[in-house]
C-alpha cells in the first residue's frame, strides 16, 4: 500500500519549496471569477463563500441572487466568534443547512420549495468534506486554523475533515511554506497543488542554475577551449 503522506519538512533543506512556487500556485488556483455564471459555478463548489472572501463579486452576487440562484446566509460558527455572513448556490442548501442548522437564509425571490427544510438524510460529516476539500483546491498551502476561520467553522471540524481527505489521498500534512510557521504549526495542502509547487520550485532551480555566474562561468571556458 503506498503511502498517503508526504514528508513534513518539505520547506527545509533539500526539500525546500520556494516561496515564490507557493505564492503562483496559490495566485493560480483562486478563481478569477469574470462574469455571474462563473461565480455560480465557483459557489456551486466551494458551498458557501464568506462575504469577506466575495467582496470583489459584490455586484455579480447580487445580480445571482435577483435571478434567485444564490441567497445571502448567516451561521454561527461554533466556536465562540461572531456570526458570519456570505453568499451560498440554492442547488446545495441542504447540504450547507446540514453543516450549519441554525442557518439564516435571505432569499429577495424566495426558495424553490424542495430546499425549504433542512434535509436530514445529508449527513454534516459528508457536507463538511465536501466544503473542505473543495476549498483546499483553491487555496494552497493552509494551517487548519486558517481554513477553519476563511470558511466560518469551528477549527476542530475542519481539522477532522482535513484528516479524512488525507486518509483518502486528496491532501497532504507537512511544513511547505519557507519560514512562514512556527515548527508546530502544520500545514495542509491538496496533493494536486503540492505537486505543481514542487513542479515550479525546481523549473525556478533550473533557471537560477543556469544563470549563476559559476556555471556561466564554466560555460565559457568550454567555448574558450573548443
Amino acid at each position: 500500500m503506498a503511502l498517503r503522506r508526504t514528508d513534513p519538512d518539505l520547506a527545509r533543506g533539500i526539500g525546500l519549496l520556494s516561496s515564490a512556487a507557493i505564492e503562483q500556485v496559490r495566485s493560480e488556483a483562486w478563481p478569477d471569477i469574470r462574469d455571474a455564471d462563473e461565480l455560480h459555478d465557483f459557489l456551486l463548489g466551494t458551498e458557501i463563500v464568506p462575504l469577506e472572501e466575495a467582496r470583489h463579486w459584490i455586484v455579480w452576487s447580487e445580480e445571482l441572487m435577483a435571478t434567485g440562484r444564490t441567497v445571502l446566509v448567516r451561521w454561527n460558527p461554533g466556536d465562540g466568534s461572531a456570526q458570519r455572513s456570505g453568499y451560498a448556490a440554492t442547488e446545495p442548501l441542504d447540504r450547507v443547512r446540514s453543516v450549519f442548522p441554525d442557518l439564516e437564509i435571505e432569499a429577495p425571490t424566495g426558495l424553490p420549495s424542495g430546499i425549504r427544510h433542512r434535509d436530514e438524510n445529508s449527513p454534516a460529516e459528508h457536507a463538511i468534506g465536501l466544503i473542505v476539500q473543495e476549498w483546499m483546491e483553491v487555496v494552497g498551502p493552509v494551517t487548519a486554523t486558517t481554513l477553519a476561520r476563511r470558511i466560518g467553522l469551528p477549527t476542530q471540524i475542519a481539522k477532522e475533515a482535513l484528516f479524512a481527505l488525507e486518509a483518502s489521498g486528496n491532501v497532504l500534512q507537512g511544513h511547505f511554506t519557507p519560514g512562514g510557521l512556527p515548527d508546530t504549526e502544520v500545514e495542509w495542502c491538496d496533493r494536486r497543488l503540492l505537486a505543481r509547487s514542487h513542479r515550479l520550485t525546481l523549473a525556478n532551480y533550473g533557471v537560477r542554475l543556469n544563470r549563476s555566474p559559476q556555471r556561466t562561468s564554466s560555460a565559457s571556458c568550454s567555448v574558450g577551449n573548443m
